[in-house]
Formats: C-alpha cells, sequence, structure tokens
C-alpha cells in the first residue's frame, strides 16, 4: 500500500486519513488544507501505524468500519504505541454501545459521517469558515 503525501512541509501540522467514501475524504482533505495543514492519506491500518510512526501526526481520522483491520482495531493498537495519539473514529450511527467502544479503544473522539468535516476541524482546534 502506498500513502499520498500532500505538499512538502514538515513544519506544518497532519493528518493522516483512512476512509472509504471519497466525497469525505475530499471534503476533509479540503477543509484541512484551507488551513494550511498536510494531508496523507492512508490505505488501511498497518499503513496508518507505520505513519504514525513515521510522521507524528496532529490527527488520523479514521472510519470505524473500515474493511481489513477496521478503525476500531487500529485505534486500539495506536493507543497501545502511544496514549497520546489524537484519533477521530468516523462511523455510521452513534449509539450508546459505539461512544462506549470508542472510549474502550482509546479514541479521542467518535463522529458520523453524516455530520461533516465541522466536528474534525473542531477537534483540531480549527473553525469551518476560514478568516
Amino acid at each position: 500500500m502506498f500513502a499520498r503525501f500532500g505538499e512538502a512541509g514538515r513544519n506544518r501540522p497532519s493528518v493522516v486519513i483512512a476512509h472509504t467514501q471519497n466525497s469525505y475524504i475530499n471534503a476533509a482533505e479540503r477543509a484541512f488544507r484551507r488551513h494550511g495543514w498536510e494531508i496523507v492519506r492512508a490505505y488501511d491500518g498497518p499503513e496508518v501505524r507505520r505513519l504514525f510512526s513515521k510522521l507524528r501526526p496532529n490527527l488520523i481520522i479514521l472510519e470505524a468500519e473500515y474493511p481489513g483491520e477496521s478503525g476500531w482495531l487500529t485505534c486500539a493498537k495506536l493507543s497501545l504505541q502511544d496514549a497520546d495519539a489524537r484519533t477521530i473514529l468516523v462511523g455510521d450511527e452513534l449509539s450508546e454501545f459505539e461512544r462506549d467502544f470508542a472510549d474502550f479503544v482509546g479514541a479521542t473522539r467518535l463522529v458520523a459521517a453524516d455530520e461533516g468535516v465541522e466536528p474534525l476541524l473542531e477537534e483540531a482546534g480549527l473553525t469551518a469558515a476560514v478568516s
């Protein structure tokens, strides 16, 4: 698997995104790029973990039900690797069980995909509108 890197800029904040819906990825990329962030796409859980070790991104966005190694499992492994990893899990529905499970695997936050990118920006300390 290969990651696609944005423009070089090691001093910029960065985000790793692993999601299957291109429309969601594209919206997230546009939003973070407007704020000057470097965007890195990952295509499976092991790649997310390798990129985390190599790049130390400010934020990781994982689709909870990612095919292969789920976002849940990737998040748990990242939490064991580094308790300070900031990981947002993106799910389709947010039941009480899923919220509890997100806490259990060490997610920083669980958000619904239909909420758009605003919760992602909020977690990154950004706003949707560019000043």
